[in-house]
C-alpha cells in the first residue's frame, strides 16, 4: 500500500464497534501521560530512524488515549485515535494524516520487519515534533 492510499477509519463504525464511554481515571490518565513523554524522549535520542518512528508513534497513540480517556471514552483500535482526533479537528487533517502514516509504517516495523522509507523521518521530524506539541496542548486544554 502507497501512503498517499491510507485513509481514516470511519468515526461512526469507531463508535459502534471499538469506542466505550468510561469514567475519568487520573491515575491512568497521568500514568499514559508520563509513559507517553518518555517515548518521545527515546524518539528523540533514538539513532535508528525505524525505532525512532516507532518511539513517535507509541507517544502520539498514548496522549491520544488520554485525550479520548479526559473525555469519557476508550478505545479498542489504534486507528480510531487517530479518527477521534480528525472529527474533532477537521482543519488539522495533514497533521492527523502524519498520524496515520507513522502507524502504518510502524506497524510495518512491528509486524512485518519493514524499515521505515529514506528520509521519511528528516522529512517529516520538524511536523511530528509539531503535532506531538499540538497533542499535548489539547490534552491541557481540555
Amino acid at each position: 500500500m502507497n501512503l498517499e492510499e491510507l485513509n481514516f477509519i470511519n468515526w461512526k463504525e469507531c463508535e459502534k464497534t471499538f469506542i466505550k464511554k468510561v469514567s475519568l481515571d487520573k491515575n491512568r490518565i497521568n500514568s499514559l501521560l508520563a509513559s507517553s513523554k518518555k517515548d518521545l524522549d527515546k524518539a528523540r535520542t533514538e539513532t535508528d530512524d525505524s525505532y525512532a518512528i516507532e518511539r513517535y508513534y507509541e507517544s502520539i497513540k498514548k496522549a491520544l488515549t488520554v485525550l479520548l480517556l479526559k473525555n469519557g471514552l476508550k478505545s479498542n483500535n489504534h486507528q480510531c485515535l487517530i479518527s477521534y482526533l480528525y472529527k474533532n479537528n477537521p482543519n488539522k487533517e495533514n497533521e492527523c494524516r502524519i498520524i496515520l502514516e507513522l502507524a502504518y509504517l510502524r506497524n510495518r516495523l512491528s509486524y512485518y520487519g519493514e524499515n521505515v522509507p529514506n528520509g521519511f523521518l528528516k522529512e517529516n521530524k520538524k511536523d511530528i515534533e509539531n503535532i506531538i506539541k499540538w497533542i499535548f496542548t489539547l490534552i491541557n486544554n481540555d
